[in-house]
């Protein structure tokens, strides 16, 4: 996963997505992929459902 470019804010988004409802066990990860996230200001807080 390069999530290191801006450009892939979006995918990271839908990474978050896919992971929380294709597997729950996944829940951890893609809240410490959201929470780094919004930490770089790549990604605003209201775009995460949680």
């Amino acid at each position: 996963m390069g999530l290191h470019e801006k450009g892939n804010t979006a995918e990271a988004i839908d990474l978050l997505k896919d992971a929380s409802v294709s597997d729950p066990s996944n829940e951890r990860v893609s809240l410490d992929l959201a929470r780094l996230l919004i930490e770089k200001r790549q990604l605003n807080a209201d775009d995460v459902l949680l």
